[in-house]
Protein backbone atom coordinates (compact mmCIF):
# COMPACT_ATOMS: atom_id res chain seq x y z
CA UNK A 1 0.00 0.00 0.00
CA UNK A 2 1.35 3.12 -0.96
CA UNK A 3 -1.25 5.27 0.69
CA UNK A 4 -2.33 6.07 -2.34
CA UNK A 5 -6.30 5.84 -1.11
CA UNK A 6 -5.07 8.41 1.41
CA UNK A 7 -3.86 10.80 -0.91
CA UNK A 8 -6.76 10.53 -3.30
CA UNK A 9 -9.02 12.00 -0.16
CA UNK A 10 -6.24 15.00 0.60
CA UNK A 11 -5.35 16.22 -3.16
CA UNK A 12 -8.97 17.33 -4.53
CA UNK A 13 -9.89 19.23 -1.83
CA UNK A 14 -6.19 21.11 -2.21
CA UNK A 15 -6.68 21.77 -5.67
CA UNK A 16 -10.16 23.52 -4.77
CA UNK A 17 -8.51 25.63 -2.60
CA UNK A 18 -5.68 26.54 -5.05
CA UNK A 19 -7.74 27.03 -8.03
CA UNK A 20 -10.17 29.32 -6.14
CA UNK A 21 -13.53 27.36 -7.15
CA UNK A 22 -14.23 26.89 -3.19
CA UNK A 23 -14.41 30.55 -2.69
CA UNK A 24 -11.02 30.37 -0.99
CA UNK A 25 -9.46 33.52 0.22
CA UNK A 26 -5.78 34.09 0.48
CA UNK A 27 -5.26 32.24 4.13
CA UNK A 28 -6.92 29.56 2.85
CA UNK A 29 -4.98 29.53 -0.35
CA UNK A 30 -1.63 29.74 1.58
CA UNK A 31 -2.54 26.96 3.64
CA UNK A 32 -3.31 24.51 0.62
CA UNK A 33 0.05 25.26 0.01
CA UNK A 34 1.48 24.73 2.73
CA UNK A 35 0.22 21.24 2.99
CA UNK A 36 1.23 20.63 -0.74
CA UNK A 37 4.66 21.20 0.31
CA UNK A 38 4.67 18.50 3.15
CA UNK A 39 2.27 16.42 0.99
CA UNK A 40 5.18 16.75 -1.71
CA UNK A 41 8.19 15.26 0.75
CA UNK A 42 6.25 12.12 1.04
CA UNK A 43 4.07 11.50 -2.04
CA UNK A 44 4.70 8.61 -4.69
CA UNK A 45 5.37 8.51 -7.84
CA UNK A 46 2.15 7.46 -8.74
CA UNK A 47 0.19 10.52 -7.02
CA UNK A 48 2.58 12.84 -8.95
CA UNK A 49 1.99 11.20 -12.05
CA UNK A 50 -1.76 11.16 -11.75
CA UNK A 51 -1.77 15.31 -10.58
CA UNK A 52 1.42 16.67 -11.76
CA UNK A 53 -0.38 18.91 -14.45
CA UNK A 54 -2.76 20.25 -12.25
CA UNK A 55 -0.64 20.66 -9.36
CA UNK A 56 2.17 22.52 -10.89
CA UNK A 57 -0.63 24.86 -12.98
CA UNK A 58 -2.40 25.84 -9.71
CA UNK A 59 1.31 26.54 -8.01
CA UNK A 60 2.34 28.70 -10.65
CA UNK A 61 -0.66 30.75 -10.42
CA UNK A 62 -0.99 30.89 -6.90
CA UNK A 63 3.00 32.37 -7.14
CA UNK A 64 1.57 34.89 -9.60
CA UNK A 65 -1.46 35.73 -8.06
CA UNK A 66 -1.11 39.71 -6.95
CA UNK A 67 -3.64 39.14 -4.08
CA UNK A 68 -1.75 36.22 -2.28
CA UNK A 69 0.31 37.22 0.60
Amino acid sequence: EDGGEQWAEVIPPLLAALSGSSGAGSEERRRALSQLGALSRRATPTLWAKYFGQLLLLVLEALKDDDAP
